[in-house]
């Protein structure tokens, strides 16, 4: 998702990291990765709503879920709502292109922050590609609201821009993210991402 500032979209705001060498001398451009964002309220929408945990990995497009826990119910079923959410949010970063799922499925913030990071890597010339690992899990949920948390780890991404192909550690990223999530569910409809803020690593 170089001796330079590189900007990544990685919290409720731009962070400047300080990014190491690539090989060859040559300095990999900037690039930002899956964002983060605040509440909003859309209409809502169907996404998975069953009483139990569903991979979503799509090794195709390169998003692979790992230690899913075992939750049932509501939780189950916010847990399923998030990992939609995770994958059209990673189908946006790689295509250029903001998946129109996720105008039924994020408030309106967190659209705007997808968008943000979709429109930067266009701006600066760069493709993402390769694999993001996630680990989601919902810390407590009812049946309108729900809490929970996603791990990111780039390790396996890449991205390419005019000055060639780089790691994501050339790029800056070395640890792996954690967010906080809050998700809802008006009127019994399908799970809503409301906020999705970085909090630190994991």
């Amino acid at each position: 998702m170089i001796r330079v500032v590189a900007r990544f979209v990685v919290g409720a705001a731009l962070v400047g990291l300080m990014a190491g060498c690539s090989s060859g001398g040559q300095k990999p451009p900037k690039v930002t990765v899956p964002p983060s964002a605040v509440a909003g309220s859309p209409t809502p929408s169907p996404t998975p709503t069953g009483e139990s945990v569903i991979d979503a990995s799509d090794p195709k497009l390169g998003i692979v879920f790992t230690k899913m826990p075992e939750l049932t119910g509501d939780a189950a079923s916010a847990l399923n709502g998030l990992s939609v959410f995770e994958v059209a949010a990673w189908r946006a970063t790689t295509a250029g292109k903001v998946d129109p799922i996720l105008v039924l499925i994020a408030s309106p913030e967190v659209l705007r922050m997808v968008q943000g990071q979709v429109d930067g890597n266009i701006t600066r010339g760069i493709t993402i590609h390769g694999t993001l690992t996630v680990t989601v899990n919902v810390t407590s949920a009812d049946s309108t609201t729900a809490v929970g948390t996603s791990c990111q780890d780039f390790t396996r991404m890449n991205y390419t821009s005019a000055e060639g192909t780089f790691t994501a550690a050339e790029g800056g990223i070395v640890d792996k993210y954690f967010f906080d999530v809050t998700l809802f569910r008006p009127n019994g409809g399908g799970w809503i991402v409301d906020t999705y803020n970085r909090n630190g690593t994991c």
